[in-house]
């Protein structure tokens, strides 16, 4: 029998503000920053509807399927 650790998403983040090695560091600064960019959407949903907009274009959809997609329910 092993004995194994569960990690929810809160002890993660803490564990990696934990770690002193400089090569954690650009990782930390990444994860500061896209926290960052989720407490603002949170603030205003029409960022992370931009940012959704913006994914679906950098992925060579057109502005017509994001426009369906953003605006009506979706049909298969």
């Amino acid at each position: 029998m092993q004995r194994f650790q569960c990690w929810n998403v809160p002890g993660i983040l803490r564990l990696i503000q934990s770690i002193p090695s400089p090569k954690a560091e650009p990782f930390k600064r990444w994860l500061a920053k896209v926290g960052y960019e989720r407490l603002r959407e949170i603030a205003d949903p029409a960022l992370a509807l931009e940012r959704t907009r913006e994914n679906w274009r950098r992925l060579g959809r057109s502005e017509k399927w994001i426009t369906q997609r953003m605006t009506g329910p979706c049909a298969n």
